[in-house]
């Protein structure tokens, strides 16, 4: 793993037909780098796919060593999906934050009530 750091864009419309190149470039930098940004300024839609592998991508950084951090526009295209997938309130994590960028997830252990 190398020290530098790597940003990734995510852009265009992204959906399972694409989500293994996506999930190459990501791996690719997870494992080549201790910091990895990802920017979604010109991502217009994604679907679930696109998101489980944005969580797995977490994980995989998590286990590496690796920083990821993924940008989360206001209003964007993925802030729109995390609403609409009821990922961006989960009710049994929580997605950590900081500022416009998605760090983390961390079991919350709430679930749901009974």
């Amino acid at each position: 793993m190398t020290i530098n750091s790597k940003q990734v864009r995510l852009n265009g419309e992204l959906s399972i037909r694409n989500c293994m190149a996506v999930a190459a470039e990501l791996r690719a930098a997870i494992v080549e780098h201790q910091s990895v940004a990802i920017e979604t300024n010109d991502l217009m839609s994604l679907d679930v796919s696109i998101l489980q592998l944005l969580i797995a991508a977490h994980k995989a950084a998590e286990r590496n060593g690796s920083s990821l951090r993924i940008q989360v526009v206001g209003g964007g295209a993925l802030d729109r999906a995390l609403k609409a997938s009821g990922l961006a309130q989960p009710c049994d994590a929580v997605l950590m934050r900081e500022g416009e960028f998605w760090t983390g997830v961390r079991a919350d252990g709430g679930g749901l009530a009974a």
